[in-house]
């Protein structure tokens, strides 16, 4: 497996796994857990961050999953 789909699935992960967390401790503290809202927020949020990483694929560094980095004019 390259570099670069290791990458992707590192970003998901991680992505998923900080929304879960993040939704988690919000409903908790507001409204008491429901977990498809917890479980769809974090399953959101990993697929935009694998979208990204596609589109980065595309258009970005060639050797991860990173947009290409803006450098100051």
């Amino acid at each position: 497996m390259g570099k670069k789909y290791l990458d992707l699935i590192e970003r998901t992960s991680w992505t998923a796994i900080q929304a879960f967390a993040g939704v988690l401790v919000a409903q908790y503290a507001i409204t008491g857990i429901d977990w498809v809202s917890v479980f769809a927020s974090a399953g959101i949020a990993a697929g935009i961050a694998a979208a990204k990483c596609v589109l980065a694929f595309q258009s970005g560094n060639p050797d991860s999953a990173a947009l290409p980095e803006v450098k100051p004019q």
